[in-house]
């Protein structure tokens, strides 16, 4: 039987939910990474590149969080023990709530971003003198450039590396990601 004499153990439910929530992002980007490389998973490319970026996204969004707590656990004068339970306790205590609003909320808005580009992509290929695109090759036809996707990738990258060197965007950016300190 564990004991914690100590007292400063992170809770099992946040560890088993941080550690879950890490599963379910690099499954998700394991499968768009077969979908795209190779014919073992058949996914539209979109999905795929969908898939990859709610991963990705939610490894950021877990990383600035826990940047987050241990910026405020160091300024507060907690031990190298207390730091560490303070992290994984902030960062598994909001890990499943940001895989399903990643799942629930924002992998349906990508979607349905995909298909208005898509349909705006048909709507502006029936014009002729809009068909500006009509000698590029056929791979990234109806919508399916992930360019956005990249940006909005980049983006998020972008914040999570500024949050290291900013303590103040840093504590800003978790809390709109809903952190609080522990």
């Amino acid at each position: 039987m564990y004991s914690d004499l100590s007292g400063h153990a992170p809770e099992l439910n946040n560890l088993l939910e941080l550690i879950a929530g890490c599963i379910i992002s690099i499954a998700a980007i394991a499968v768009g990474v077969i979908a795209l490389t190779t014919s073992i998973i058949t996914l539209p490319a979109a999905l795929a590149i969908i898939l990859i970026i709610a991963g990705v996204s939610i490894l950021l969004e877990y990383v600035t969080i826990a940047r987050a707590q241990y910026n405020y656990s160091v300024s507060e004068g907690d031990s190298e023990s207390e730091i560490f339970d303070d992290v994984i306790n902030a960062t598994g205590h909001l890990s499943i709530d940001r895989v399903l609003i990643q799942a629930g909320v924002k992998v349906p808005g990508y979607i349905g971003g995909y298909y208005l580009m898509s349909a705006l992509t048909e709507i502006n290929s029936q014009i002729q003198f809009l068909n500006y695109n009509k000698h590029v090759s056929s791979e990234y036809k109806r919508g399916t450039h992930p360019i956005l996707a990249y940006a909005i990738m980049a983006y998020s990258t972008y914040r999570t590396a500024r949050s290291f060197f900013d303590e103040q965007y840093c504590y800003d950016y978790a809390e709109g990601k809903g952190w609080e300190p522990w």
